[in-house]
């Protein structure tokens, strides 16, 4: 059994500027407050690489593992007989869109690093929720995507 899970916000944008947040990775600590910095190694696709440097911890190198723009993106990392991966679903909602963020553990440590680290991450996914959907509005706002 591994560690999974998911928060929803609703933002007052179109798809294309959460999207347009998303994509920005070295601006990811502006909705993330437990990462000091990330950055990307190309453009902002399916088995590009970067890397994150959580506050507290190493630096971490993931791999866009899928990305289908306006719609979602996921990330992987991997740990010591484990995968991280986050997910992050964009969907039309009326005027506006629902986006999920979602953090899923595998492997056979994946358990264990749910106990140890998965109720930090998932209060740090809550708090980054309204952040996001309000840099998402500015986003919208400042460039009428």
């Amino acid at each position: 059994m591994g560690f999974s899970v998911t928060r929803t916000v609703r933002t007052a944008t179109p798809p294309e500027a959460a999207w347009r947040v998303l994509a920005q990775v070295d601006a990811w600590n502006k909705f993330d407050a437990h990462l000091s910095w990330s950055q990307i190694f190309g453009d902002f696709e399916t088995g590009t690489t970067g890397v994150v440097k959580p506050r507290t911890g190493p630096r971490r190198e993931f791999t866009i593992a899928e990305a289908a723009p306006n719609r979602s993106f996921t990330a992987s990392m991997a740990m010591p007989l484990c995968v991280m991966r986050f997910t992050h679903v964009i969907e039309p909602d009326g005027g506006g869109a629902r986006v999920t963020f979602g953090i899923e553990m595998t492997g056979p440590c994946a358990a264990l690093y749910g106990l140890l680290i998965g109720g930090r991450m998932t209060r740090g996914l809550e708090a980054s929720l309204a952040p996001f959907a309000a840099l998402a509005e500015k986003e919208w706002a400042d460039n009428d995507v």
